[in-house]
């Protein structure tokens, strides 16, 4: 017995409702509405726990299913005082509240409350820029108003402002996406004809702008917000959610870089929406939030494969298809062999599963740049690096976490059950001051014991974990254990500067006398480097994250003070008051892009150059345009002749710690090591 036989499923969502004639049912929409009219009554959501679990067989007899709650019958759901029908708390009994309230947080967005009657505003991408309605991440425009984020409006037609005016509640995670306001041509706003535009393609920037340039592709809604409307989780697939008072609280879970990016570039100064002047190309897909939670909960979608349990061809599918869809819409991955198009992979196991063109498997080091993952203030919020007062140093070496005690040997490489074993074995907590163990052993306050660590254990876990991150934004200085793979900005910092690495085989019972055996002198140095680059591992874009910075800064300074705990002058890793937002994770990968626009051919500003030279000269720009379809175009087109594996020619595949993304095709290209490529 399924949902639909009672009427419960909505097939659209892929969500399980009360069902009609139930107090609380879902009513479905009157004939004839338009597709985007759901329901005449939104009802009462049925999440995971508290799907039946007792159920009748076609022989009317009850038998437990193998996926339902097997405390939970459908007089549980649709009886006299089932859950559907219950108008308090009180009303049903206390194990179907246990399973079917919202204790631990409602399924989807938008809900909020013990029974999930509570609405609130509902999270999209800038909040549809006032000019849209949010449904699940995905922005319903306004009329005439168009885009991902509704922020342009068709020409011609007069720009109102948008509904934040009114719903102010919104303005805290809205921003004007600039690139979309209105503006003078760009040759007239740079003031130089063809000099100036060839004075960019040398890498100068334009007047007002900032180079890289970088277009944003509209990508169908299968490849981002409908991936949203899946979830139906709040907490994965993002970095922001909207609180039952409509105010906006950050977390962040492994992936929430893949929106926070995509939202930072929409409405960056980076942004252009003219493809020609575009230095690079985002190709903006939710492969991490398809991974996980929609593959294998939701009953779609599936790009090749027909079961979630066919993961990697999935995803590798997935940006097949994505890449197929540019290439057969635009012209521009075939102009310059996707050399100038980024990708973004952070996912447990990075680039792994992007088909490579025959360009080289994962990794490819010049096109790819390992970049961190996205962690919320609040998680480093006892780190000097947020106005907190230096911690006396006592721990010498520490890893919470997962040690693998009910792992495969294959997890971590085998590397966390082996420091876990010699742990234990050797009684190196008492003797040395290291602790390794996970959060029922090593209990208290994560972010104080990094604050309190001089070495903090930086090795993979299910796959790229975001560890580099957690010792760096606390001032730890990483011990690196992971053979042949990069770290976060490895290819673009002096990690050595700030870090040890060691060998997997390496890893023994003199651990702990061989970081024992490192000078003072040395370990101050080193935290002295770390400190120079600390913030290039965090991000502060937006102004609602420069908001919580600001506020974590401002209370921690505060309090030192109060305390009497601010450092001293000579302290290796003071008390940082101002947060260099411009040099920050996301500053570090344009500023890497940035280098990387004469491997594309100088970008944008070259072929407006060419083509503007050209048609001075009368002529000569035909040739430029015929060079551009064929040559290093046509390289990626024949690649892409070869099957499923070789169809992304040109995607850079990347492994490395954190995120990752990278820039580049099978005929060179550019990627930063997290991935970002």
């Amino acid at each position: 017995m399924g949902a639909e036989d009672t009427g419960m499923c909505d097939d659209d969502r892929a969500s399980c409702w009360c069902p009609p004639g139930t107090a609380f049912g879902r009513e479905p929409a009157p004939p004839g509405s338009p597709p985007w009219v759901r329901y005449a009554k939104r009802g009462r959501a049925i999440m995971e726990s508290c799907k039946p679990g007792l159920v009748p067989n076609k022989e009317g007899k009850m038998v437990h299913n193998d996926w339902g709650n097997k405390a939970i019958s459908l007089d549980d759901l649709l009886g006299p005082k089932g859950f559907c029908n219950a108008k308090s708390p009180g009303d049903a009994p206390t194990h179907v509240m246990s399973a079917c309230g919202g204790w631990r947080g409602c399924q989807g967005e938008g809900v909020h409350g013990t029974l999930c009657d509570g609405l609130n505003e509902e999270t999209c991408l800038n909040q549809c820029t006032g000019h849209g309605d949010c449904d699940a991440g995905f922005c319903k425009c306004h009329p005439y108003w168009y885009g991902h984020e509704c922020a342009r409006k068709k020409a011609g037609f007069k720009r109102e402002l948008g509904i934040e005016l009114n719903q102010t509640w919104l303005r805290q995670a809205t921003a004007p996406v600039l690139a979309a306001l209105p503006k003078p041509p760009l040759e007239k706003g740079m003031g130089g004809g063809v000099a100036a535009l060839a004075a960019a393609a040398a890498g100068a920037s334009m007047a007002g702008r900032l180079r890289p340039l970088i277009y944003v592709y509209d990508m169908p809604p299968e490849f981002t917000s409908r991936m949203h409307q899946y979830k139906h989780v709040t907490e994965h697939c993002g970095w922001r959610q909207w609180r039952a008072d409509n105010n906006t609280q950050l977390f962040s879970d492994n992936y929430s870089l893949e929106v926070y990016f995509h939202e930072m570039l929409a409405i960056s100064h980076h942004r252009t929406y003219d493809p020609e002047e575009a230095d690079f190309f985002y190709v903006p897909v939710y492969y991490c939030c398809w991974m996980w939670p929609v593959n294998g909960w939701a009953d779609t979608p599936f790009f090749g494969a027909p079961t979630s349990w066919h993961r990697p061809s999935n995803a590798a599918h997935l940006w097949l298809a994505a890449k197929n869809w540019i290439q057969k819409t635009f012209p521009f991955w075939d102009r310059n062999g996707g050399r100038d198009h980024i990708w973004l992979t952070n996912h447990d196991e990075g680039a792994c599963y992007m088909p490579t063109g025959g360009g080289g498997g994962p990794g490819r080091g010049g096109p790819d740049l390992v970049i961190p993952g996205f962690k919320e203030p609040e998680h480093y919020s006892q780190s000097p690096l947020l106005g907190a007062a230096p911690l006396h140093r006592d721990i010498l070496l520490y890893l919470r976490g997962d040690v693998g005690k009910h792992r495969q040997p294959h997890y971590s490489r085998g590397i966390r059950q082996k420091l876990y074993a010699l742990h234990k074995a050797n009684g190196w907590a008492l003797r040395y001051g290291v602790y390794i163990g996970d959060k029922f052993e090593l209990q208290g306050s994560y972010g104080e014991h990094l604050a309190r660590s001089v070495f903090c254990v930086v090795v993979p876990g299910d796959g790229f974990s975001m560890r580099m991150e957690d010792a760096v934004l606390h001032g730890c200085l990483p011990l690196i254990i992971q053979d042949r793979v990069h770290t976060v900005f490895e290819t673009v910092l002096d990690i050595d500067s700030f870090s040890i690495r060691i060998t997997e085989d390496a890893v023994d019972e003199h651990l702990p006398r061989l970081l024992k055996a490192i000078a003072p002198e040395q370990i101050e140095r080193m935290q002295r480097k770390l400190s120079l680059v600390w913030h290039r591992f965090a991000y502060a874009h937006g102004h609602l994250l420069q908001y919580h910075i600001h506020h974590t800064i401002k209370r921690n300074v505060e309090r030192a003070e109060d305390r009497q705990e601010t450092a001293t002058a000579h302290h290796p890793q003071q008390q940082v008051r101002t947060f260099p937002v411009v040099a920050d994770a996301f500053a570090t990968v344009m500023q890497w892009l940035h280098s990387r626009i004469k491997d594309t051919g100088g970008g944008g500003a070259a072929r407006k150059s060419n083509s503007t030279a050209a048609a001075t000269a009368g002529g000569g720009g035909a040739a430029v345009a015929a060079t551009a379809s064929g040559g290093a175009g046509s390289a990626a087109a024949a690649a892409a002749g070869g099957g499923a594996g070789s169809a992304a020619a040109g995607g850079a595949a990347a492994t490395g710690g954190g995120a990752a993304a990278a820039v580049g095709g099978d005929t060179g290209g550019n990627s930063v090591g997290g991935v970002i490529g």
